[in-house]
């Protein structure tokens, strides 16, 4: 039994088949232009019993190559008060990310490793690049009286949509806003985590559930804060502001 069947009850399927791949194209780019601005805000994150507060400072970017840089300023816990991390967003998916040894303050690029905390800052937000992907709109469903429409993302290898998507985003239709993602991997098509946002208030949410199916482990982030106000006037401090990186 599918997802949508399970959990939503369907709209007249010729709806889904009127809407064509542009409409799923404005739809994913209104929400993109929602999160478009400079801002600063707080995230805490609740994973088990761990507790993780960060302060995160945000740019974006319209004629580069990086269209997006974020710095990550972690107040909580104890052991990592005081380290920074940045995070690039490259046009074509890609992303750098470096962090500061606790204790040293010796920025080491963690790119390619798993280092740091678990928690990735990409899923309370839709990159941009997810508009470089093949998507198009699959269903239009009913849950709790509520008309969301879902759109399904793919991801391509050597130019070809692959068969299984990636992605399944529930937008809502009246508010243009997220309601829940599902993640899949890449290679069985299995359902990787539900993540779920809540308490909109404006465009932004004020809490994302993010449910992990493998380990059946649930994560908790509440978005706090929010400045639209910051102009981040010195851009330098979205740059490892230290000089001796390493990638050890």
């Amino acid at each position: 039994m599918s997802i949508n069947r399970r959990i939503g009850s369907r709209v007249p399927t010729f709806i889904s088949l009127c809407l064509a791949d542009k409409t799923s194209f404005d739809l994913l780019n209104t929400i993109i232009q929602k999160y478009d601005s400079n801002v600063s805000f707080r995230l805490t994150i609740k994973d088990n019993d761990i507790k993780t507060i960060i302060d995160v400072d945000r740019i974006r970017f319209n004629d580069s190559d990086v269209v997006e840089k974020s710095r990550l300023h972690f107040i909580e816990p104890l052991d990592f008060s005081g380290v920074y991390s940045w995070i690039w967003f490259y046009a074509d998916g890609k992303t750098q990310k470096w962090i500061t040894k606790p204790g040293t303050n010796k920025v080491i690029d963690i790119t390619n490793n798993r280092v740091g905390f678990n928690f990735d800052f990409s899923m309370i937000q839709i990159n941009p690049s997810i508009l470089n992907y093949e998507h198009v709109v699959s269903d239009t469903v009913i849950h709790n009286n509520l008309e969301y429409i879902i759109v399904d993302i793919f991801k391509k290898n050597r130019g070809r949509k692959k068969s299984k998507a990636t992605m399944k985003v529930w937008i809502d239709a009246n508010k243009k806003n997220i309601h829940k993602i599902y993640n899949f991997g890449h290679r069985k098509g299995k359902l990787i985590n539900e993540i779920i946002f809540d308490n909109y208030i404006g465009d932004w949410p004020r809490i994302v559930n993010i449910n992990n199916i493998k380990n059946k482990k649930n994560i908790v982030v509440q978005i706090s804060n929010l400045d639209f106000s910051v102009l981040h006037k010195d851009s330098s401090i979205f740059n490892p502001i230290y000089k001796n990186i390493s990638t050890d």
